[in-house]
């Protein structure tokens, strides 16, 4: 046989060797990775509505939504400004619905409502038989009254990735 021949298979050989242990070395790094903890939990609440959500830390928050103001547009009949009324761990508070805005702190938990239903329901894709459209899926899909996010208060900073590196994960002020 040509060695040239030869020494081109026990290359190729070699190569595939090589890949298959890196492949292998990976998925033992993925298996002893630890499972990340989502910091931020998320609720879809009616109007009158209540639920009760386990935070990062562990503690208990219930939410009840009572009540979601919306100021319309008389031109265009849009959304400019639209306020919910929560009740978290039995203290009221009003919160400002808007996507840019930040968290409020209260009863121990960080909150905010980035969106209410009334955000789609006037929008060219608009809400089908009382649901948000499917062109809207998993962008504007709010299928009740508004959207709401919680984060407990002392909520983790920084988080390990798979290969060992750490990373800033900021934290609402």
């Amino acid at each position: 046989m040509n060695p040239l021949i030869r020494s081109s298979r026990a290359s190729f050989a070699r190569i595939t060797l090589a890949i298959v242990v890196c492949m292998f070395v990976g998925e033992l790094n993925a298996a002893d990775a630890p499972a990340r903890i989502a910091i931020v939990r998320a609720l879809d609440l009616d109007v009158n509505e209540t639920k009760g959500v386990e935070l990062a830390n562990g503690t208990r928050a219930r939410v009840k939504l009572l009540r979601v103001d919306e100021t319309r547009d008389a031109l265009r009949d849009a959304v400019r400004q639209a306020r919910v009324q929560i009740e978290l761990n039995g203290q009221s508070l009003v919160l400002t619905s808007a996507t840019y805005h930040l968290p409020v702190t209260a009863a121990g938990v960080q909150i905010d409502c980035p969106i209410t239903k009334g955000y789609v329901t006037n929008s060219s894709e608009g809400i089908v038989e009382g649901r948000a459209a499917p062109a809207l899926a998993g962008r504007l899909a709010v299928d009740r009254a508004g959207h709401i996010r919680l984060s407990a208060q002392t909520a983790l900073v920084r988080q390990p990735y798979a290969n060992g590196q750490r990373t800033d994960v900021r934290r609402w002020r």
